[in-house]
């Protein structure tokens, strides 16, 4: 009843077999290999890319801020120059106001020079 015929294979089949199997597994498994490394290299280029622009955008952002760095210094330079130099002229004035006012000249006198003086040196700053 349940009575199943076994095949017998022969050597033909076997060697037939053993022919076309691996000409037909062999392209099968170079195409697979060629697709998963294309997408390999295709990841590695864009993330060299990725790097790449990573890399430029940070020299990028180091030059601005050096850039910055060295302006911010050189103003600060200039400012601490200038301030230097009212200093130094609101120091004389003021030296020869104090001389003007302890001078010897009658009170009428020095304040009409004082006014004179005062308006020169308003005028010069």
């Amino acid at each position: 009843m349940f009575n199943k015929k076994k095949k017998i294979y022969t050597l033909h089949d076997i060697e037939k077999l053993f022919t076309y199997i691996p000409a037909i597994f062999i392209p099968f498994l170079a195409f697979l290999f060629l697709v998963i490394f294309y997408f390999i290299l295709e990841s590695k280029q864009a993330r060299d890319l990725d790097l790449i622009q990573q890399k430029q955008i940070l020299n990028y952002e180091f030059d601005k801020k050096d850039t910055l760095y060295k302006f911010v210094d050189t103003i600060e330079s200039e400012v601490e120059e200038d301030l230097l130099s009212v200093k130094e002229h609101l120091s004389q004035v003021v030296y020869t106001t104090i001389g003007h006012i302890n001078t010897k000249y009658t009170k009428e006198l020095n304040q009409g020079l004082m006014k004179l003086y005062l308006n020169k040196t308003n005028k010069t700053i």
